[in-house]
């Protein structure tokens, strides 16, 4: 409805529909008619983008309130452990890596793990 027609409806129902269903005690007295303010469905849009990225929103909801049909995205391949050479996709490069840094340090050559201090 446009405000024009609020009006005349909110004036209706104070002035004539509530005052009459109190007196047949249908209601109580002192109650009073009003739209609920309209959703301005850009600002709405736009609150649910900011929280996108740092909260979950019901896809359910999405679809009722904008018409949107939406899925779930579907959730990524989770990463290679770096602490398990068997479990990465490039195992053999990683545990070769891991076999050579273990010879350095034992070799006592310089490198990150030399802990002997030169002067």
């Amino acid at each position: 409805l446009v405000a024009e027609d609020q009006a005349i409806v909110t004036r209706a129902m104070n002035e004539q529909v509530l005052p009459a269903l109190t007196r047949l005690k249908l209601i109580r007295p002192g109650l009073t008619f009003r739209f609920v303010a309209a959703e301005n469905p850009e600002r709405l849009w736009e609150m649910v983008t900011q929280v996108l990225p740092y909260k979950d929103v019901d896809s359910r909801w999405l679809e009722e309130k904008f018409g949107i049909p939406v899925t779930d995205k579907s959730l990524p391949e989770p990463e290679d452990d770096p602490k398990d050479p068997k479990a990465s996709k490039n195992g053999k490069d990683l545990k070769a890596a891991l076999q050579l840094l273990a010879l350095l340090r034992e070799d006592g050559g310089p490198g990150f793990f030399d802990d002997r201090r030169t002067e």
